[in-house]
Parts: C-alpha cells; sequence; structure tokens
C-alpha cells in the first residue's frame, strides 16, 4: 500500500513478470477491469458465465489485484463490487492461496484519507497470520 505513482504497480507486475518467467502460472488485473470481466460473464454460456469466470480467479495459483479500493463508489454502502471482491478475498484467504493486492487507501478512514477499504475487506487483510502489508513509500527519482 502506498500513495499514487509510489511503485506499487510495477512492484505486483515483476512479481508476476518473475514468476512467468520461471513457468509458474500467475495471473495480474486491475480491480475495477476484472470486476467489469466479471460482471459481463452474467448470462454468458456454460464455461464462460459470472460463476465460471469467478472460480478461475478464485482458484488462480497467484492472483495480483491492483488498485484495490478503486471499486468503491460511495460511502457506506456495501456494493455488488465489495460483495465479490470479498467472496474472492476470503475464499484465496481461506485456501492459503498466494495474492497480492495493491492499494493506495488506508485500513481506516483518516483526515488526509477519509475513503478507507471495506472494513471487512480490511479486517481480512490486516490478520498478521495470514497476511502481510508492505507499505511503498513515495520514491523521488
Amino acid at each position: 500500500m502506498g500513495l499514487n505513482r509510489c511503485g506499487k504497480t510495477h512492484l505486483a507486475a515483476a512479481i508476476v513478470n518473475a514468476l512467468l518467467d520461471r513457468g509458474e502460472p500467475a495471473y495480474f488485473e486491475e480491480v475495477p477491469s476484472l470486476l467489469d470481466w466479471l460482471r459481463a460473464g452474467y448470462g454468458g454460456k456454460a464455461g464462460d458465465d459470472f460463476d465460471s469466470r469467478l472460480a478461475r480467479v478464485k482458484d488462480a495459483p497467484v492472483l495480483v489485484l491492483d488498485d484495490l479500493g478503486a471499486e468503491q463508489q460511495g460511502r457506506g454502502e456495501v456494493t455488488w463490487a465489495q460483495v465479490t471482491l470479498y467472496q474472492i478475498i476470503n475464499h484465496r484467504l481461506e485456501h492459503q492461496l498466494p495474492t497480492v493486492f495493491t492499494t493506495n487507501l488506508p485500513f481506516a478512514p483518516t483526515r488526509e484519507c477519509p475513503v478507507a477499504l471495506p472494513t471487512r475487506l480490511a479486517a481480512r487483510l490486516r490478520e498478521k497470520k495470514i497476511s502481510r502489508v508492505v507499505s511503498v513509500a513515495e520514491v523521488e527519482l
């Protein structure tokens, strides 16, 4: 996690590229694009419908989700996007599947950033037994 333009996406992409270079499967997707792709599966044909797409994401060997929190629309309301992301994250945590997230949102609102990750997602990502949070500091080039 870190401010905009501090290198989070670059680091996440490097993780995926290193895995792919070793012949290991990895899936990288920006959260809003992932949600659009999942939503487009409603009414799709068998094997490419919403449930099939969701299962592929939930069970990807390594999943990297870029820009977690970009899907948020309003304050306090639980949206389809938040529920869907919680299902993905919770499934992956329960099955101990490697997952990397990037976000510029804090776990809780602050004066500087009144918008935060949804409480349920933040709680799962803060569990020290199963998660490691890395703060990326802003770097001037």
